[in-house]
């Protein structure tokens, strides 16, 4: 009777085990699974690192939070507390360490070019602003510290582990500004490319970073008569 208590005991402890371990794992993994049997519909290389792209339905995308829909330039300047003011046709950053980045509208017959604030990323420490150039834009990252600043292709999506941050952008037709992503890497609070690519038959709006292994984005496309049409994906980081 005694063994059949010590193999029970054993029995329990290899069940408690195993489930420990599975709970581990997956705490270790909680990236969204990717449905059996889906192929991906492209690959995307940046850099180093490889993009399998699935697609999914938009209930799954709409599952996690967006940026704000309220984005006026005045509403957003509202949040700063003054670190970040209009003056006229200037944008001014007020940067932990003293200095004062000046943006300067510019509009004359030679170029133009309009700033707009675009709001804080606190988990990186920077601010946002967009530029609007005669046919072109520009999106352009300001460190909160320092006042360093970094010309990106879109706002950022900013990975769980705050080491990485995504940008895109997309024209499909008139080719005025890039259409594709960008992967940075933030060390130390500065933000260094790591690769870039530009991407055929598709571009990206929202942007979402999930997890470690996944990457949620607005599918955008030339439907019938090269009207955009959109869908959405998830990208596997490999």
């Amino acid at each position: 009777m005694l063994k059949t208590y010590m193999n029970s005991c054993l029995v329990l402890l290899l069940i408690t085990v195993l489930l420990g371990s599975c709970i581990h794992q997956n705490a270790d993994d909680n990236s969204i699974p990717v449905q059996s049997g889906k192929l991906p519909i492209d690959t995307v290389v940046i850099g180093k690192h490889t993009l399998m792209v699935y697609a999914i339905d938009q209930a799954v995308f709409d599952r996690y939070p967006t940026r704000p829909s309220d984005t006026s330039e005045s509403h957003l300047l509202s949040k700063e507390n003054n670190r970040v003011k209009r003056k006229g046709d200037t944008l001014v950053f007020n940067t932990a360490n003293g200095h004062h980045v000046l943006f300067i509208d510019h509009n004359s017959e030679e170029t133009t070019a309009d700033y707009t604030f675009d709001g804080n990323f606190p988990t990186i420490q920077y601010w946002g602003a967009y530029v609007a150039y005669d046919e072109s834009g520009d999106y352009i990252l300001v460190s909160q510290q320092t006042g360093d600043t970094v010309h990106c292709w879109g706002p950022p999506a900013v990975a769980p582990d705050k080491k990485h941050i995504i940008c895109g952008s997309m024209d499909l037709m008139a080719g005025f500004v890039d259409n594709g992503f960008q992967i940075f890497s933030l060390q130390n609070g500065k933000l260094k490319l790591e690769g870039q690519t530009e991407l055929e038959g598709w571009g990206p709006g929202e942007i979402k970073w999930i997890d470690k292994h996944t990457i949620l984005a607005e599918y955008i496309y030339l439907g019938a008569n090269s009207n955009t049409e959109s869908k959405y994906v998830q990208m596997r980081l490999q």
